[in-house]
């Protein structure tokens, strides 16, 4: 008979339900832990990173993150530079740098496109560009941006390229806050691109970056001070990885329910609203233009998405002048020009771009 009992207690045939419980407990746990452990080394491989990386803040910053233990740069590229409140921006002072393509690279002492330095005492009337990779001239030698072509188009003018690669139109607002005011500019264009909407959900990109929230009809700044590269390294491996797939998934479930357009199309409209103001406030005209992107070369003949809801904003927005370069693009792959397909414009479509907004200008007489 104890025989008979101690067999029973050995088999777990009488465990009371405390007993069950913690053993469920402790089961999941460590299946937590087994499972947390195997996707922290599978996310240090690099297919595997790469192949699960998706258009959300924590795949952005494990590809960061990697790119440092791999490289040992401060951010993910080699020209721009951490800075608290707008996550990075591109280095002062740069010098025939190459990028790679053939094409390289200068900036002023203030960081902008070009080598040309800011008048200290404003004696022409100023043209502002503000935007992102396009704007700054991304796979463009200096004289070969549309920034450049547009000064040597209106000679009577500064025109100053305050493009920043990566950038959503949240930096781009404060940016302008934060430099452009102070540059006394008659005329502010606005690069919009559809892909910026979305940077506009993120508060990690190509870096750590700042993030507005929605709360009622305010905008909220959060993730600012952005923190150092330092700062990020230090704290990256605090965060469970199985955060990291469930955000993943959720991320792409928003994307496939159109949750994530909704919210990308709402913010978007406050940010650009608050960009129209400060513009106003400054004493410059506000003009947001719809540049066409690789993506929607290759779509062509079909009007981009972006274009159609830019075009919509400004109906709701008087203040703001807006236009498109949409048709100026498709005349010219009518008439067989060869853009580049792939990445960003080559010297035709920034040619193109230049021509775009010098008959603009003209048009609308925005410069005397």
């Amino acid at each position: 008979m104890e025989i008979s009992k101690s067999l029973n207690l050995k088999d777990g045939a009488k465990r009371t339900p405390v007993q069950k419980t913690i053993f469920l407990a402790a089961y999941l746990i460590l299946t937590l832990v087994l499972f947390e452990a195997v996707l922290r080394v599978a996310y240090s491989i690099e297919p595997f990173l790469l192949r699960t990386m998706g258009d959300e803040p924590l795949s952005w910053q494990r590809l960061w993150v990697w790119g440092q233990k791999r490289t040992g740069l401060d951010l993910v590229f080699p020209i721009e530079v951490y800075d608290p409140l707008l996550g990075w921006r591109t280095a002062p002072g740069l010098v025939d740098v190459s990028l790679g393509e053939n094409y390289l690279v200068n900036t002023n002492s203030s960081g902008f496109r070009g080598r040309l330095e800011i008048s200290e005492h404003k004696n022409l009337p100023r043209i502002l560009l503000l935007g992102d990779s396009y704007t700054f001239g991304d796979q463009a030698n200096d004289d070969e941006v549309f920034g450049s072509l547009l000064q040597q188009m209106l000679p009577g003018t500064e025109v100053i390229n305050m493009g920043v690669r990566g950038y959503g139109h949240d930096q781009m607002l404060l940016l302008f806050q934060e430099a452009g005011i102070q540059l006394e500019p008659d005329i502010v264009i606005l690069g919009f691109l559809t892909m910026d909407m979305e940077r506009n959900l993120l508060d990690f990109r190509n870096f750590a970056k700042p993030k507005y929230e929605l709360v009622g009809d305010q905008l909220i700044l959060t993730n600012s001070p952005v923190p150092s590269p330092e700062e990020v390294l230090e704290t990256d491996w605090q965060r469970p990885r199985l955060y990291d797939l469930w955000a993943f998934f959720d991320h792409a479930f928003a994307g496939y329910s159109g949750e994530k357009k909704v919210e990308a199309d709402e913010i978007t409209a406050f940010i650009l609203a608050g960009l129209t103001q400060a513009i106003l406030d400054s004493g410059a005209v506000p003009v947001f233009v719809y540049f066409p992107s690789d993506h929607d070369i290759r779509a062509y003949p079909t009007r981009p998405d972006g274009d159609v809801y830019l075009q919509a904003f400004c109906r709701t927005n008087p203040a703001t002048i807006c236009t498109s370069a949409w048709d100026e693009f498709s005349s010219g792959i009518a008439t067989g020009v060869q853009y580049r397909q792939l990445g960003h414009w080559d010297a035709a479509g920034h040619r193109t771009m230049a021509e775009a907004l010098y008959n603009f200008i003209l048009e609308k007489k925005l410069i005397p």
